[in-house]
Formats: structure tokens, C-alpha cells, sequence
């Protein structure tokens, strides 16, 4: 498939795909969720591995379980003026 037909349902353009592809910028929760809806998958889906490990470690739950099952996961959350490394 085509960059360029992923680069339409995100609203950006076909370089700014291969720019995200290539791992030079970064992927938005909305892309994410975007380019997911788009090709017919879940959005962890097209996640790596390697961060559903590192989420599993930092907050003891298994991702891919609590992500498809009724059970919530408690993520910390961020007030409106904090910064996530505060």
C-alpha cells in the first residue's frame, strides 16, 4: 500500500508518513488511533512489542489482557498544568 494512502486519513502529507515510517518523527496517540482505524486493526496492534513489555514492568498489569478485557488499567494521570516528568 501506498504511503500516500495512509498520509490521507491522518491529514498530513506522504512525506510526513515516510518521516514517521523511517522512525525520524514521531507517532501521535491519534495517529495511532488514525492510521488503526484505517487499515482494520487495534491500535495496540501496531504497537511495538518492546512498549507493552516496558508498561507491563512500571505498572505490574499485562497490557494486552487489561486492554481487551473489562478489567481498567490505573495509569497515572497528568493534571492540566503538570508535565509528565513532573
Amino acid at each position: 500500500m501506498p504511503q500516500s494512502s495512509l498520509a490521507e486519513p491522518l491529514g498530513i502529507r506522504q512525506s510526513s508518513v515516510s518521516m514517521k515510517m523511517k522512525g525520524n518523527t514521531a507517532w501521535s496517540v491519534a495517529d495511532v488511533v488514525n492510521a488503526a482505524d484505517f487499515l482494520g486493526v487495534l491500535p495496540e496492534d501496531l504497537l511495538d512489542d518492546s512498549v507493552l513489555r516496558s508498561a507491563q514492568a512500571k505498572y505490574g498489569v499485562d497490557m494486552k489482557k487489561a486492554a481487551g478485557g473489562p478489567a481498567a488499567v490505573k495509569l497515572p494521570q497528568l493534571g492540566l498544568n503538570q508535565r509528565h516528568f513532573d
